[in-house]
């Protein structure tokens, strides 16, 4: 018997009750899905875990007046998989209940209970954190990153403005498309070709009301027509933008917090909402978090398009091969299991994610249709994410501390950034034979980074302040304050104690040695 070194990753599914507007059409979708989960029992020697990484199931695409459904409605629309004769049970049972669920946002009202429904196996799907991590890898649906579809800050309702948005479409394709399904419509999920880049790149603080007018005048629906919410109370158009008002102000407020001020919460905030509108700077998000939790790899969703490895914009050629790029994050994305008839037709794919505990044997994995037959492959060639996406350059300093002896390290002081922000801060502490990653990066503008952070034995004696710099123009980069290594761009690592002084962005680690 194989070992088990294999974690299968799925997400966005999308399953419903099969109604017209529901994204997932169990006539079409079924059978790509029933060949993935024989895939995993054809598999199961080698699979020490699967984890469903949130919009397994969909609560959101149906009209205007249309209560949610309930979990048993959804488990009887689809017996063939989430029934007690289903493919899911199957799978659990074989496993052995080595399956956990996390929330995505079409699904954040899912509880362990509803779970409970699925399959009626001896074994049971396990709800976890939205934030899961498990082997040195962070799993996420995505959302949370994302300004319209993540839970609101501050005081706001926790129901994501997204809803609404899925709705009000949810109502046209009842309307405009009679005879027709969801699946049958082009732009599946995306959703369905409308642009609002223009009320993203404005970044105006009543984006959210500006945002659902725009939708309400695309899909044609009354402003104070009563929409159905997952508890059943009722909230129009209208209501919504009084309620939401202050979503991008609340955003701004609750980054800024983290990120010392004003100006960097109005660029997460940006960010954010850009993460929703396409999928770009999702990465800047997945980068940010795997440094903060110090983790090798970051699994997401959400934005139902594949991605393997993470990029930032250098002054240096950026290669086709992601393996070059080793200072980020193993990054993947799951991209799409549900897309419609069209878009599978234009190339989209069916795609998940097969994660190995070794770091070159984890692949984005699709179930393709020949014939009149299903298999499941590798997908050839998956595009990378970007952190910092163009026309924008990246003059970051991106920093790891190995500290390789039998001493805890303690910061004296909060980091000074002369220049730029801290995006993920250096820890108050780096415990003994472990590393810590931390991240400055600049503001737009013609300055650059610049930090120091100073840090001593616990257990007593000297400091020492590791000071670093990414400046933009003639001035070179440089680091300082114990041994280190360093690159720039897609360059490769210099000489010990070698500053790479041209290029950005900045890659230092350092080496903290006993005394």
């Amino acid at each position: 018997m194989e070992q088990s070194t294999r974690t299968i990753v799925i997400s966005d599914l999308h399953i419903g009750t099969n109604a017209p507007t529901c994204w997932y059409q169990k006539d079409f979708h079924e059978p790509y899905l029933i060949r993935l989960l024989a895939w995993i029992l054809d598999h199961k020697d080698e699979i020490r875990e699967v984890v469903i990484l949130g919009d397994l199931l969909d609560f959101w695409t149906y009209p205007l007046t249309h209560q949610p459904p309930t979990m048993d409605a959804i488990v009887k629309a689809n017996p063939n998989i989430l029934g007690p004769d289903g493919k899911l049970r199957e799978v659990l049972d074989t496993l052995g209940g080595r399956v956990v669920y996390l929330h995505g946002n079409h699904d954040i009202n899912v509880t362990q209970d509803d779970l409970n429904r699925i399959g009626g196996a001896a074994h049971k799907i396990q709800l976890v954190p939205d934030a899961y991590v498990k082997d040195d890898v962070l799993y996420t649906h995505g959302h949370l990153s994302t300004m319209f579809n993540g839970p609101s800050p501050g005081e706001l309702p926790s129901l994501p403005l997204g809803y609404f948005v899925t709705k009000c479409i949810s109502q046209m394709v009842e309307r405009d498309y009679p005879g027709k399904t969801a699946a049958d419509l082009p732009d599946h999920g995306a959703p369905y070709g409308l642009d609002w880049k223009k009320l993203v790149e404005s970044r105006d603080p009543s984006i959210a009301a500006a945002f659902l007018e725009y939708i309400a005048k695309v899909t044609k629906v009354d402003r104070d027509q009563p929409i159905k919410l997952l508890d059943g109370a009722e909230m129009s158009i209208n209501r919504a933008k009084a309620v939401y008002a202050n979503l991008w102000t609340e955003w701004v407020k609750a980054f800024g917090g983290e990120l010392g001020g004003e100006t960097a919460g109005e660029i997460a905030a940006y960010r954010a909402a850009r993460a929703d509108y396409n999928g770009s700077y999702l990465g800047w998000f997945v980068e940010r978090l795997r440094r903060q939790r110090g983790t090798r790899a970051v699994v997401m969703g959400h934005t139902h398009l594949p991605r393997k490895g993470l990029r930032s914009k250098g002054d240096s050629p950026c290669s086709d091969d992601v393996t070059t790029i080793s200072c980020f994050s193993e990054y993947y994305n799951n991209g799409f299991l549900c897309p419609s008839r069209p878009d599978v037709e234009a190339g989209k794919r069916f795609t998940f994610t097969s994660l190995s505990q070794e770091h070159d044997g984890s692949q984005i994995m699709e179930v393709v249709k020949k014939g009149g037959s299903y298999d499941v492959e590798p997908l050839l060639r998956p595009h990378s994410a970007w952190i910092v996406e163009s026309p924008s350059m990246d003059y970051s300093c991106y920093m790891e501390v190995e500290n390789p002896t039998d001493r805890d390290l303690v910061r004296k002081q909060p980091p000074l950034a002369s220049h730029g922000y801290y995006v993920a801060e250096p820890p108050e502490l780096i415990p003994a034979r472990t590393r810590a990653l931390f991240w400055i990066q600049d503001f737009p503008g013609l300055k650059g980074t610049k930090g120091s952070v100073e840090y001593a034995p616990k257990s007593g004696g000297s400091s020492f302040t590791l000071q670093y710099g990414c400046p933009t123009g003639l001035q070179s980069n440089f680091c300082n304050g114990a041994p280190f290594k360093s690159r720039s761009g897609e360059g490769r690592w210099g000489k010990p104690n070698q500053v790479a002084k041209r290029g950005h962005p900045f890659f230092v680690t350092f080496t903290i040695q006993p005394t």
